[in-house]
């Protein structure tokens, strides 16, 4: 005997010796479901004119940088949402997310180094800080530190965003300074040292991390915080004067010039405007697009932005008395668009005037569509390490650039 589905639904108490029918048609019908959506999906593809991000034309780079990749295959493995910089006179990279070990353990615990940017070495396979993604690696006062970052316990594959700070002075042994630092566990925050007027500080901006007893896409808890530190391990909040709006993976940057600490784009969460009917609001605040700056940390100001540059997961890098806006991504949660449009992937230069803070200096890129990487200034020039790439997915390539 079997069962279709309307008598399934009416079903309510069933025989004994139909029990089994019962569930074998029950089967039945979820198996046919799923063929058919396997099919439509299928019919979907195919009607579908599908272009891979190898296929897109990137412009080329004409700017007044000279790029050359160096490294086509380091030895460390594709990755993103790994962390860099320069240290003892070497660069340094470490952690991130390696999707081909997906099955295994992609995510990273390991620390690399090298003095030329060629040739590496792998400095621990294992080190104590656990593997993460979107951390924050810095040098400050002599040391280099790591903070934060989604961090996965290999052993009990226990996994959690943390707000927890490391130190090395030798890059090989690594002290925890602190397992809860003041400021909320989070993910692809930025820390920078700037001088405000009051000395050399650490600056935290932003981020993100989870919320308790939330599920699906509005999970994400976004910040909009500043925090500050003379020590790297004590923090305190600063209560600004303007909200620049909940980002995480933004373009942070201290700029020299005019003593400026200047935070653009990134990423923020799905949200609902305040309007009755509950349209979508894709922009947590007016200015939200921005470049957003203070001078004193509380004070915050907003710069328009004339050219079409807006995007998310970049790295903003100083050098040569410059900021220089690198490639990025689309900035909303459900695309990650990244290779069809120079917005994303043109270099810029950051002007300190009201009128325009960014500058083209070319609509092309030297290093290619990409985000998720990592940025650095060492031997006096830029260094572009992994990330996503428009042409073979993630990537362990190094790039450098000098002008």
């Amino acid at each position: 005997m079997t069962y279709t589905t309307d008598e399934i639904n009416k079903t309510v108490n069933t025989n004994p010796k139909d029990k089994q029918a019962l569930l074998n048609s029950i089967l039945n019908i979820v198996l046919q479901k799923k063929v058919l959506l396997l099919v439509g999906f299928v019919l979907i593809l195919v009607s579908c004119e599908l272009i891979p991000y190898s296929e897109k034309a990137v412009q080329a780079y004409d700017g007044s940088l000279n790029w050359e990749c160096i490294q086509e295959d380091a030895g460390f493995s594709n990755r993103i949402d790994l962390a860099a910089t320069s240290f003892n006179g070497a660069l340094w990279v470490s952690g991130g997310y390696d999707i081909s070990q997906f099955s295994k353990d992609p995510y990273m615990e390991d620390l690399w180094t090298s003095s030329d940017g060629i040739n590496w070495t792998c400095v621990s396979d294992n080190a104590p800080w656990k593997g993460r993604r979107g951390h924050e690696m810095l040098v400050f006062n002599g040391a280099m530190y790591i903070m934060g970052g989604f961090t996965v316990d290999e052993k009990t594959g226990y996994r959690e965003y943390r707000n927890d700070i490391w130190k090395t002075t030798n890059g090989t042994d690594w002290e925890e300074l602190c397992d809860s630092a003041e400021w909320a566990p989070r993910f692809q925050h930025s820390i920078v040292e700037a001088d405000l007027g009051d000395g050399s500080f650490l600056y935290l901006i932003g981020g993100a991390g989870m919320q308790d007893n939330v599920s699906g896409r509005y999970a994400m808890k976004y910040y909009n915080d500043v925090w500050k530190s003379e020590d790297g391990v004590t923090w305190t909040e600063i209560i600004t004067s303007e909200d620049f709006g909940m980002r995480s993976d933004a373009g942070v940057a201290y700029d020299n010039n005019t003593g400026r600490l200047i935070v653009y784009g990134g990423l923020h969460s799905a949200g609902f405007d305040d309007s009755a009917d509950g349209v979508y609001n894709n922009h947590p605040t007016e200015f939200w697009e921005s470049v957003w700056y203070t001078e004193d940390g509380k004070i915050w100001n907003h710069q328009e932005v004339d050219i079409s540059c807006f995007r998310a997961s970049e790295k903003i890098v100083s050098y040569d008395g410059d900021l220089w806006l690198m490639p990025g991504r689309r900035s909303e949660i459900d695309d990650i668009d990244y290779a069809n449009n120079s917005k994303y992937y043109g270099t810029c230069i950051y002007e300190a005037i009201d009128t325009s803070a960014w500058v083209w200096d070319s609509e092309g890129s030297g290093v290619g569509a990409r985000f998720g990487y990592a940025a650095t200034v060492f031997n006096n020039r830029i260094w572009i390490i992994g990330g996503q790439t428009s042409d073979e997915g993630p990537d362990n390539d190094i790039w450098t650039a000098f002008r």
